[in-house]
């Protein structure tokens, strides 16, 4: 059965006995919050890596921008831990997209 309209995801606190089983921060709130988009009736299906990789990138990006916040005046770190942090990041992204077949 297809609807138009179609949730993407729904991270609503489910209830049992009127207390919520796990409590989410008000940032997770908004950035799980489900959207509804608007899906035609006789669209096809999004290719799986499409699909997962929109979401898994998104995530990372997320990921990378919370990194970034070390950066706050708050935390103290030198040049080398910088360099130490990039060069993790950058080896782990070559390996990974290493593993993809381009011809």
């Amino acid at each position: 059965m297809t609807t138009s309209h179609q949730t993407k995801l729904d991270p609503t606190p489910k209830k049992s006995n009127g207390k919520h089983m796990h409590a989410a921060s008000p940032a997770q709130q908004r950035r799980y919050r489900a959207r509804r988009v608007h899906v035609p009736p006789n669209a096809p299906a999004r290719p799986p890596l499409v699909r997962l990789g929109t979401a898994r990138i998104g995530t990372t990006l997320h990921t990378l921008k919370l990194v970034g916040n070390l950066s706050m005046a708050r935390y103290e770190y030198t040049a080398r831990d910088v360099q130490a942090m990039k060069d993790t990041i950058l080896r782990q992204v070559e390996e990974t997209f290493s593993k993809f077949r381009i011809n």
